[in-house]
């Protein structure tokens, strides 16, 4: 049989052939994006349905739905007092401030400089927060009152349309909202009480507040209506199931401003003096943080535990 000869210098074809092939796979390995790295779980929570809870801009919680001016002040409706009202008279100078910071488990940082702080106050976690367990532990350890901050359904449909799994929604059956409701609480340790999250729309349902109210009753668990919409059944159905309730009178922060914060703590001393008693709730933000390390020993002795605040 006759070969070929090669000619002197010519290179072996599968020589060209591998060459081209390795060259094309490189072009095409330099112009495939490269994948998501893979974050690990914070330590305290799971990073699988944690990781996907309602967010604002930058990544950031979403904390409540302010696109509507939430109700400040007491409601309209007459109420009976707290306790504190009993004991002093409004008018006087004196009364009792309660404070509740929502949205706790997310920046675990800012949670225990909220814990250090010199005076009473009240934690409410998020169910999916990624530090949910472990600020909840911290809270009982710094001898603070642990809630749970339930996620309900708002009334902004752009809000409506990026709901994560832990929310109590309208339309949903009785199981379903039953269920939900014991996981959301079963991923915070020692709750004591429930308030709302967002809720809108929600705590404007009469049928889903009754459910929601025996569930608290079920647990022998407090609620504390954060009034998101004056049209809020919440307390009413908290107060006919027989719960120790109370109601939101003052969001320190919903304008995140230090001139609006003051202002809103200002409200608050009044209607504390004027009623004997009111509940703020306040967020874990940066200017909070500020404004409440410059109060002052009167302003810091007019600061009450929650339950000294509860109807029963």
């Amino acid at each position: 049989m006759a070969f070929r000869r090669r000619r002197r210098g010519a290179l072996p074809r599968r020589w060209v052939i591998s060459g081209l092939l390795a060259l094309l796979a490189l072009l095409l390995w330099l112009a495939w994006p490269p994948a998501a790295p893979r974050t690990s779980a914070p330590s305290g929570g799971k990073p699988s349905s944690r990781s996907r809870s309602l967010l604002g801009p930058a990544g950031r919680p979403l904390f409540e739905d302010f696109s509507r001016m939430p109700p400040q002040g007491p409601p309209a409706r007459m109420v009976p007092r707290p306790p504190l009202a009993r004991r002093a008279a409004p008018g006087r100078r004196g009364g009792g401030i309660a404070l509740i910071i929502d949205d706790v488990g997310y920046d675990l940082q800012m949670a225990r400089a909220l814990l250090a702080l010199p005076f009473p106050l009240t934690v409410s976690v998020l169910p999916q927060a990624p530090h949910a367990a472990r600020a909840a532990r911290e809270a009982r350890r710094a001898g603070r009152t642990v809630m749970l901050h339930l996620p309900m359904e708002p009334e902004n449909p752009a809000l409506r349309e990026r709901l994560d799994s832990s929310f109590l929604r309208t339309g949903m059956d009785d199981a379903t909202l039953r269920a939900r409701f014991e996981r959301d609480l079963s991923m915070v340790p020692f709750v004591a009480g429930i308030n709302n999250h967002m809720g809108s729309l929600l705590t404007a349902d009469r049928h889903a507040m009754r459910l929601v109210m025996a569930l608290c009753r079920a647990h022998h668990l407090f609620f504390v209506d954060s009034r998101t919409t004056a049209a809020s059944v919440a307390a009413e159905e908290a107060r006919r199931a027989g719960l120790r309730w109370a109601e939101r009178q003052v969001f320190l922060d919903h304008v995140d401003d230090d001139g609006a914060i003051a202002a809103a703590w200002r409200h608050a001393v009044d209607i504390a003096r004027r009623r004997g008693s009111c509940l703020v709730i306040g967020h874990p933000r940066r200017r909070t943080l500020a404004f409440l390390r410059r109060l002052g020993d009167g302003e810091i002795r007019l600061l009450r535990p929650l339950t000294a605040l509860l109807h029963r």
